[in-house]
């Protein structure tokens, strides 16, 4: 049976890094995307420990899509197919991790880190923000990750909790 390879979309292009060593890398990481911002420190103080460690390809795309990469063994990305194992991969969900253990793709896994919500205002609160419902208000303008990636899911539940279906409809549709 012929798996369906996951695109990986054009605009992801920077989150593919060190593409030259796709087929020789001595390690390859599949992060989540919202690491991207510490991947540079983190591999330079990674190579002063490990300095056989040379050529490192690594991903910072939603870590849905990069689960998705794992499971069919493969992704394509504009007219190239990457087919590649990482060596470390990074979920935001446990489920993430429980599926690749059931289907035998890896033997463990460990909770490295918890991440929080949080609503972040500019200094001084000039909107006057005081829950979510008011996140609702035409004045109110919000940056939010985008539908695919998968922080997405904890942040449209905390909306849900917050007001029901009314307010996750008026800030994940009309507000979008």
């Amino acid at each position: 049976m012929k798996v369906e390879l996951p695109e990986i979309p054009v605009n992801y292009k920077e989150d593919l890094h060190n593409l030259e060593y796709l087929n020789e890398a001595d390690l390859i990481l599949f992060m989540a995307g919202n690491q991207f911002m510490v991947m540079e420190e983190l591999l330079e103080v990674f190579q002063k420990v490990y300095p056989e460690v040379k050529k490192i390809f690594y991903e910072t795309l939603p870590p849905g899509l990069e689960l998705k990469q794992i499971l069919a063994g493969g992704a394509r990305f504009g007219d190239m197919e990457i087919r590649v194992r990482p060596d470390v991969y990074t979920a935001v969900s446990e489920e993430a991790m429980q599926e690749l253990m059931k289907r035998g793709l890896i033997e463990d896994y460990f909770i490295y880190l918890h991440n929080r919500l949080v609503l972040m205002v500019p200094k001084g609160n000039p909107a006057r923000i005081k829950n979510l419902k008011d996140l609702t208000r035409d004045d109110v303008r919000i940056s939010q990750p985008g539908p695919l990636e998968d922080i997405t899911r904890y942040i449209v539940e905390m909306y849900r909790k917050a007001g029901g279906e009314e307010l996750v409809h008026r800030i994940m549709e009309e507000k979008r």
